[in-house]
């Protein structure tokens, strides 16, 4: 991701008050942090996103439909491309 051109405008919303989760809405997908933790998002200008999370459990529907998961230790990549978007992760 060239670190250069990001976005910094994310839209946050949700707390963790009463078992909620937040959700992060970034342009190739919706991603929601269930357990409190530390995480890094970055977004391009592009589209292109970029989560890291170091603590916690971060979750996304993937492109079959499932619920993914992305937990502690692990950085997920999605790139938007035309109407689809795809998912990797290291």
């Amino acid at each position: 991701m060239n670190k250069s051109k990001l976005n910094e405008k994310h839209r946050l919303c949700g707390s963790f008050k009463g078992g909620a989760s937040l959700k992060i809405h970034t342009p190739p997908e919706l991603l929601t942090v269930f357990k409190r933790g530390r995480y890094r998002f970055r977004v391009a200008e592009n589209g292109e996103t970029e989560a890291n999370v170091e603590r916690g459990e971060l979750r996304y529907v993937d492109e079959q439909g499932n619920l993914a998961k992305v937990k502690k230790g692990k950085q997920i990549n999605f790139v938007k491309r035309r109407k689809e978007s795809r998912t990797f992760i290291k």
